[in-house]
């Protein structure tokens, strides 16, 4: 567990380090104006020595593993930092930062699996627009039907929230469980 824990803890904090610039540049793309950073949060550290490292927690913590039947060292402790301008996101942003966040790391994410794989995956964003103002929400709509991100399920409560001058898309509705295609 601490070999392969420590090559996930590397691949991590770089991943993290090495994409948290374009992180910022896609939430800045969406609308936002504070400055967005990501860094990976560990207990261990993300060097050579974190094998070693995570060997001796584990030992040490061994007792109180079997004891509670769960193990707390390892990646899987492990955490994402997003601060805005300084501050915890979590704490200090508004819902629409929080919102804008998660979809800038929703649009990151589908660009990694597309640079390692080759192929887009499927994009399901749930509501994406809940606390956004239109501005933001017709920034998300204009990246999504870029060549970007590949094909994109957007689940909306209301055909309202999307834009008037974005409605070309192919449009479903579900009803009492029944999903049939929306007539113009």
């Amino acid at each position: 567990m601490a070999e392969s824990g420590a090559v996930l803890i590397a691949v991590r904090a770089e991943w993290m380090r090495a994409h948290a610039p374009m992180l910022a540049t896609l939430a800045s793309e969406i609308g936002e104006q504070e400055t967005l950073e990501m860094r990976y949060v560990t207990t261990t550290s993300a060097t050579s020595d974190a094998r070693q490292e995570l060997l001796d927690t584990l030992e040490r913590k061994r007792a109180l593993d079997i004891r509670r039947g769960l193990t707390h060292a390892g990646p899987h402790r492990d955490d994402v930092a997003l601060m805005i301008d300084g501050r915890e996101l979590r704490t200090f942003g508004s819902a629409g930062q929080q919102r804008t966040t998660a979809i800038a790391l929703r649009l990151l994410e589908a660009t990694t699996i597309r640079a390692h794989e080759g192929s887009a995956p499927l994009l399901l964003l749930d509501d994406p627009f809940a606390e956004l103002d239109v501005r933001r929400s017709t920034r998300i709509l204009q990246i999504l039907s870029g060549d970007r991100t590949g094909q994109t399920i957007l689940a909306v409560p209301r055909a309202s929230d999307i834009p008037s001058d974005l409605r070309a898309l192919p449009r479903w509705r579900i009803v009492n469980g029944m999903v049939t295609p929306e007539t113009a």
